[in-house]
C-alpha cells in the first residue's frame, strides 16, 4: 500500500466518523428545538423530528455529491432475495408477536398514520446518510472491485451506524438498554450495508430498515400507554442484564451477522474481477 493509498483511506475513515458524529448532533439538535413546540401529541412531535432529519440526510447527499444513489437501478433481484426474504420473515414474526401479545387500546387513526410515516422517514434519513453517504464514502477509498474493500467499507459504516445510538443515553435511557441497543444496531448495521452493496438499491434498503423498526415498535405505535421510542429501548434494561451477559450477547449477535454480512459479499455472489498476478 503507497502513503497516497493510505491517507486517502485514513481521511475517509476520519470524514465517515464526522459525518456520522454530525448527523446524530444535527439530529437531536433538531429534536431539542422541535419538542419546544406546542405539539402534545408524541406520534405527531416524532414525525416533524424524522421529517426535518429525512431533509437534512437529502442535504448531506448532495452536499457530498452521492445522489446518484437515488438513480441506481440495482442488481437482479433474484442475486440478493433470500437474505432480504429473510429479514421481512423476521420482522412480520416481531411484528405480529408484538401486535396480538397487546391487550391494550388502539391509538386513533391519524395518531396510527403518524406512527407509520415516522418509522418510514427513519428509514429515509438514516439510509441515505450511512449507505447513500458514509458507506459510499468509504468505498470510494477502499474499493468494492475486492473482498476485502467491500469488507472493510462495510463493517466500518455497520460499527459507525451502532455506536452513534450511544447518543440516546441522553434522553434518560439506562446504559445496559442502550449498549444492548448499540450492540443489536451494529449487527444491524453490518447486514443492511452488505445488503446495499449487494443490491445497489437505496431504496430497497429504505422499505428494509423502516420494516425492521417498524416491528420492533409496533406496539408503541399502536397502543396507547407509555408508546414512545424511549420507552421501547429502555424495555431492553432488565436486573439480568450484566456485564458478562452483554458480552455473551455481543458476541453471538455479532457473529450471526457478522457471518451474513461476509457470506453476502462473498467473490462468487459479488463477481470480484481477477486480481492481476503479482509480477
Amino acid at each position: 500500500m503507497t502513503n497516497t493509498n493510505k491517507t486517502s483511506k485514513t481521511k475517509a475513515v476520519l470524514l465517515a466518523c464526522g459525518i456520522a458524529l454530525a448527523g446524530i448532533l444535527l439530529h437531536r439538535l433538531g429534536g431539542f428545538l422541535i419538542r419546544k413546540l406546542p405539539i402534545e401529541t408524541y406520534w405527531y412531535q416524532r414525525l416533524l423530528i424524522q421529517t426535518v432529519s429525512a431533509l437534512l440526510s437529502v442535504g448531506w447527499l448532495f452536499l457530498f455529491r452521492k445522489q446518484f444513489v437515488l438513480r441506481e437501478k440495482g442488481k437482479p433481484f433474484r442475486s440478493y432475495w433470500i437474505p432480504v426474504l429473510c429479514v421481512l420473515l423476521y420482522c412480520t414474526v416481531v411484528t405480529l408477536r408484538q401486535f396480538f401479545s397487546q391487550k391494550g387500546v388502539l391509538r386513533p387513526v391519524p395518531e396510527i398514520i403518524a406512527y407509520c410515516l415516522t418509522i418510514l422517514l427513519v428509514g429515509v434519513s438514516e439510509e441515505l446518510l450511512h449507505r447513500g453517504v458514509i458507506l459510499n464514502i468509504l468505498t470510494a477509498a477502499f474499493g468494492t472491485k475486492t473482498f476485502s474493500g467491500a469488507v472493510i467499507s462495510c463493517f466500518i459504516c455497520g460499527t459507525l451506524f451502532g455506536l452513534i445510538h450511544f447518543f440516546n443515553v441522553f434522553s434518560g435511557i439506562a446504559l445496559s438498554a442502550v449498549t444492548v441497543q448499540v450492540i443489536g444496531a451494529t449487527g444491524a448495521g453490518w447486514l443492511l450495508s452488505a445488503v446495499y452493496l449487494r443490491s445497489r438499491n437505496i431504496w430497497l434498503m429504505i422499505l428494509l430498515h423502516a420494516f425492521v423498526d417498524f416491528g420492533s415498535m409496533c406496539a408503541q405505535g399502536f397502543f396507547a400507554g407509555d408508546g414512545t421510542v424511549e420507552s421501547a429501548i429502555g424495555s431492553n434494561a432488565s436486573p439480568e442484564i450484566t456485564g458478562i451477559v452483554l458480552i455473551f450477547s455481543a458476541i453471538v449477535q455479532l457473529t450471526f451477522f457478522g457471518g451474513i454480512s461476509l457470506l453476502l459479499l462473498r467473490k462468487s455472489a459479488m463477481g470480484y474481477p481477477e486480481e492481476p498476478a503479482a509480477q
